[in-house]
């Protein structure tokens, strides 16, 4: 679920419209992986709270790593995308490895 917040938020932007989201996620019995324990802030936040809280930490990650992610967008819409230049090294970010979920700094930690 989280990772299609991540989709909807890059197609639709950070006011992304998720409530047809949190719904399918409060219904579906989440897959409670270590992306959703790390945005889980107490034992008895609700599902919808732990959606909202996920939201909080994607829109950071997509504004942080906003120039990976243009880069990607404009070399998987351009003909000639192999011409575009490799993308420049960014600060905090080492290795491919730290985008595996979607959330650099759950990433770091293992």
């Amino acid at each position: 679920f989280i990772e299609f917040l991540r989709l909807e938020m890059l197609v639709n932007g950070p006011q992304a419209d998720t409530s047809a989201l949190e719904q399918q996620c409060v219904n579906a019995d989440p897959n409670y992986g270590s992306m959703w324990f790390h945005c889980k802030n107490h034992q008895l936040d609700s599902t919808r709270q732990v959606l909202r809280t996920a939201k909080e930490c994607v829109c950071e990650e997509l504004y942080h790593h906003r120039a990976v992610y243009q880069h990607a967008i404009l070399r998987s819409q351009c003909n000639m995308a192999s011409s575009l230049p490799p993308v420049s090294p960014i600060p905090g970010v080492s290795e491919a490895r730290d985008f595996c979920t979607g959330i650099t700094a759950l990433n770091r930690r293992s």
